[in-house]
């Protein structure tokens, strides 16, 4: 009995669930629509043989996937100007980063800011069901006559967190960009996921109501 089709089992030790469901039904119809790449056989990697399936991200990771499991449905990536935005998803956005913001983080400043609803102002959004799950804002500035953008309010649900999410969402807010410089200023905890997407350090570190922040660009004319 082969142990599984075109992976191996040290790669399958290393996937993030384990959860039982019966593979029939759920697991053909993934498989349909593209999201399951093969179907595979866990009986000598220890696991119940014809109980799971599995995909994989943008980024290659293998997960686990069931009828009710958040990664069973993969999200909706969705982009849209400030003006387009109805208010219910408006709502779901600005609901997100408080909870994740203010409530998670005890970051108390104006997440109310003023330049969510201006008119080159984009938000970029993972949605499964009907519910926000990620979220960034792309602004759109002009200095000293150039273009530039800057990026902020990125955050993902704390259920969602390890998925691939973060990733997907900046690489979608800067294919918008473009070759036009870039800024973020990232808290010191999350400084390092940025230099992967061309982000460099660009100044000193500053408290910014309690909370360590870091001055980044990205500029990939320089």
């Amino acid at each position: 009995m082969r142990a599984c089709d075109s992976l191996s089992v040290r790669r399958v030790a290393r996937l993030t669930r384990t959860t039982t469901v019966p593979m029939e039904g759920w697991l053909a119809a993934f498989e349909a629509r593209g999201l399951i790449e093969r179907r595979m056989n866990y009986a000598t990697a220890g696991m119940p043989d014809g109980t799971y399936g599995y995909t994989n991200d943008e980024h290659g990771k293998i997960t686990m996937i069931s009828t009710g499991t958040v990664a069973s449905r993969p999200p909706t990536l969705i982009r849209s100007w400030a003006p387009d935005l109805d208010t219910d998803r408006l709502y779901a956005i600005l609901k997100l980063r408080v909870e994740v913001f203010v409530v998670e983080q005890a970051y108390f400043y104006p997440e109310l800011d003023g330049f969510d609803l201006l008119p080159r102002t984009r938000h970029f959004w993972l949605e499964r069901d009907g519910e926000v799950i990620g979220t960034v804002r792309l602004l759109e500035e002009n200095v000293g006559g150039e273009k530039e953008f800057r990026l902020g309010h990125l955050c993902t649900r704390r259920s969602e967190r390890g998925l691939g999410h973060t990733t997907r969402l900046l690489q979608a807010a800067l294919a918008d960009v473009g070759e036009a410089r870039c800024r973020i200023d990232s808290p010191s905890y999350l400084v390092e996921i940025y230099p992967r997407h061309g982000f460099a350090r660009d100044g000193d570190e500053r408290i910014d109501n309690g909370v360590p922040l870091n001055p980044l660009v990205r500029d990939v004319r320089a």
